[in-house]
């Protein structure tokens, strides 16, 4: 089986360092991402996120470039050997700065980071992963409030 992925975008009309300020700080982070955020965003950090939504997530951070990119896996406390990696880029435009999420759910990474043993997603995977790209396009929604005035372009 392959990977799925998911990648959403929008573009912000706002300095990279503002909009870095809500993605790779917690403070920042808990405003779009979540509805509570128990985690200090540095890598091998590992904390709790609750959904606004309610759904409870372990997360931990795996990669961090400050200013331009936050790596993550996590997973749904209720289905613990569904991991999905996601990465959070940042680019500047000539108008801003363009933001990036792309989440996937690898059968051969969940396998290792899960020690699953095995290459197979579950359907909660699966269901979830699409549910996910609903949800980052709210996210991605939420987002805009925190970074001033903004030019908004969601897309696939």
């Amino acid at each position: 089986m392959l990977p799925l992925t998911i990648t959403r975008s929008i573009d912000l009309d706002a300095p990279a360092d503002t909009v870095w300020d809500a993605i790779g700080e917690a403070r920042g982070l808990v405003r779009w991402l979540a509805g509570s955020l128990d985690l200090d965003p540095q890598p091998g950090r590992a904390g709790t996120l609750i959904d606004v939504d309610g759904t409870r997530r372990r997360i931990v951070i795996t990669e961090r470039t400050d200013g331009e990119r936050l790596g993550f896996v996590w997973w749904n406390e209720d289905h613990p050997d569904d991991v999905s990696a996601v990465v959070i880029e940042l680019d500047a435009t000539d108008v801003g700065t363009r933001v990036t999420v792309t989440e996937t759910a690898d059968p051969v990474a969940v396998g290792s980071i899960a020690s699953a043993g095995t290459a197979l997603l579950s359907l909660a995977t699966v269901d979830d992963l699409f549910d996910q790209s609903s949800r980052w396009e709210s996210r991605l929604s939420r987002l805009v409030g925190l970074a001033a005035p903004l030019s908004v372009a969601v897309g696939a």
